[in-house]
């Protein structure tokens, strides 16, 4: 089974703030850096049952 994946606003601009900074200290790390957060994204869709429950019962940490 696998889940839909909800950020908060905050949290798309804390990526894309991270994303410029990274972009900033070297050509292309900025992509690198996205391209972890979209893994990561996959990761808790297909298995989100495997990580800790955090604020509510249906909102997992990873």
């Amino acid at each position: 089974m696998r889940y839909r994946v909800n950020l908060k606003l905050d949290a798309h601009q804390d990526i894309f703030e991270a994303v410029l900074w990274y972009e900033s200290k070297r050509k292309g790390l900025g992509a690198e850096f996205y391209s972890e957060v979209e893994k990561v994204k996959t990761v808790l869709s297909r298995t989100a049952n495997s990580f800790e429950v955090k604020y509510r019962k249906n909102v997992r940490w990873i």
